[in-house]
């Protein structure tokens, strides 16, 4: 053991440091993920609002419910299919 291993403890065997480089690696995708899904939340419902409510009132009448579903169908297709296309351009 060197010194300067010495001053801070044992260094991680191979196998350790291979389970702390997955575990992190999970955790950045997990944090990746929730950041995606708040990213799509928070779009689509500034999207939704702004094409579908075009005078805010105390409730919804059907055609802004009908207008909102609508909406955040074809966003969350769309996001789905730019989400794939980068994840699939990002592996290669």
């Amino acid at each position: 053991m060197s010194a300067i291993s010495s001053l801070f403890g044992k260094q991680p065997k191979d196998d350790e440091q291979t389970v702390l480089k997955q575990q992190l690696q999970e955790k950045i995708k997990q944090e990746f993920a929730v950041a995606n899904i708040s990213e799509l939340v928070n779009r689509l419902t500034e999207n939704c609002f702004n094409n579908c409510i075009t005078t805010p009132t105390g409730s919804l009448d059907t055609n802004d419910q009908n207008c909102i579903s609508q909406c955040a169908t074809k966003y969350t297709q769309a996001w789905n299919i730019i989400s794939k296309t980068y994840i699939q351009l990002a592996r290669h």
